[in-house]
């Protein structure tokens, strides 16, 4: 009968050269395989980008709506103090060539553009 150390050592010689072997074998099949192409790669992240950028782009799309909605409320508000900032300097102006006038005709009726911001005690 062998002797079981040696038999031993037989076998994690044996079992070491088996696992060497394998590893050179995985070693040389990874090493065979292609690896992404460069081109494949290329194109996967302009993929990437392009699908970045137009979630960035649909975004801003939906602000620049909102903002343009906002603009627009504005220009109307900003029309509608314009005129009637040119209603009550006609107004003053009258008022004001009234007080000058030494004949003192009937003061100016309040224009009906003026009505609402007027105190209401000071209308005709």
């Amino acid at each position: 009968m062998p002797d079981p150390t040696s038999l031993i050592g037989s076998i994690v010689a044996l079992l070491g050269a088996t696992g060497g072997g394998i590893a050179w074998m995985v070693r040389r099949r990874d090493a065979k395989k292609d690896p992404i192409p460069k081109e494949s790669a290329a194109v996967a992240l302009a993929q990437s980008g392009v699908s970045l950028m137009q979630g960035v782009a649909d975004r801003l799309d939906v602000e620049l709506g909102e903002v343009r909605s906002e603009l627009g409320d504005l220009k109307g508000d900003v029309q509608r103090l314009t005129l009637t900032l040119g209603a009550a300097a006609r107004y003053i102006e009258r008022l004001l060539r009234w007080a000058k006038s030494d004949t003192r005709p009937p003061i100016p009726p309040l224009p009906s553009d003026l009505r609402d911001l007027i105190d209401p005690s000071l209308h005709d």
